[in-house]
């Protein structure tokens, strides 16, 4: 028999990055499509809402509205974070305002922890985020079939990779100019180099979203542009430091290919430039996917 029933009004809430927000809609997702009344909170997420049909997308409230707004459901379904938020919906779990909690964990450790309950579940370390939440939330349901939608829904005004030529790229400026005979020679192969600026911690989601749902490909060592575009079916180059090759969190969706710098200065740009011009010769063979 299911955890969860059609009666339950459910919340899911979400880690404080963007991509948490991104890998927690599989779970909201799928309760929408099982028919469940399911509200999501993230405190950016939301200004997607126009990208996920039918979807129930809010702002975390603010803390004098927290226990008003969590006590009305019946099933809260929280992301493992060391986010403020997060505790703060645990604690009102613990102290019996809500009455049935689920924690999905990315990693579980009995000295730092409360005993699991049986609504709990931890993730397989050698699978994606993505793929555990979509395990989690059909194990929840008592369900085999799982899913890694989440219900991005890109605007029928936009057409998916209408220019495979150009390629959106966010670096630091020092890891742009150490590249920079490496993009050269992408240009000189015909490509349109778009560069976003690394430094804006803010902007319009929805823009950089219809950006990238139109643009042929993207390379960032940011997280939240490089899951964004695995969720979009964009064909991504990640760059990231050799120190997080341990932790890295690949993207869930499409596969990425994965650059790890190296601290050799000259080893780094020549192996950059042969994974790069690898990658996009590679692409260029499988470019036949359509959304």
């Amino acid at each position: 028999m299911s955890e969860l029933n059609k009666q339950n009004k459910i919340a899911v809430v979400c880690g404080n990055k963007f991509e948490d927000g991104l890998m927690m809609m599989v779970a909201s997702h799928r309760l929408m499509c099982e028919d469940f009344d399911v509200t999501t909170y993230h405190h950016r997420l939301y200004r997607l809402k126009n990208w996920f049909s039918n979807h129930k997308l809010k702002p975390f409230p603010t803390p004098e509205k927290l226990e008003d707004t969590f006590s009305q459901y019946d099933f809260v379904i929280v992301q493992d974070s060391p986010s403020k938020r997060v505790g703060e919906v645990k604690n009102l779990f613990y102290s019996g305002i809500i009455p049935k909690m689920s924690v999905f964990y990315s990693t579980f450790d009995k000295a730092t922890n409360p005993p699991l309950t049986r609504w709990d579940r931890v993730f397989n370390e050698k699978m994606s985020k993505v793929e555990n939440i979509s395990r989690a939330i059909a194990s929840l349901l008592k369900q085999r079939y799982h899913s890694k939608n989440n219900g991005l829904n890109p605007p029928t005004s936009l057409t998916y990779r209408k220019d495979k030529k150009s390629i959106l790229i966010r670096l630091p400026k020092l890891m742009r100019k150490k590249y920079a005979r490496s993009f050269q020679k992408l240009e000189e192969d015909g490509y349109r180099l778009n560069f976003l600026d690394d430094q804006a911690k803010s902007g319009s989601l929805d823009r950089l979203a219809q950006t990238m749902f139109q643009a042929g490909y993207v390379i960032s060592s940011r997280p939240m542009d490089y899951h964004l575009a695995s969720n979009l079916q964009i064909p991504t180059l990640v760059i990231s430091s050799p120190k997080q090759k341990k932790n890295f969190l690949k993207p869930g969706w499409l596969k990425s290919t994965v650059f790890f710098r190296s601290s050799i200065r000259l080893r780094d740009r020549l192996t950059f430039q042969r994974s790069l011009l690898a990658f996009f010769r590679t692409r260029r063979r499988r470019d036949t996917i359509t959304w």
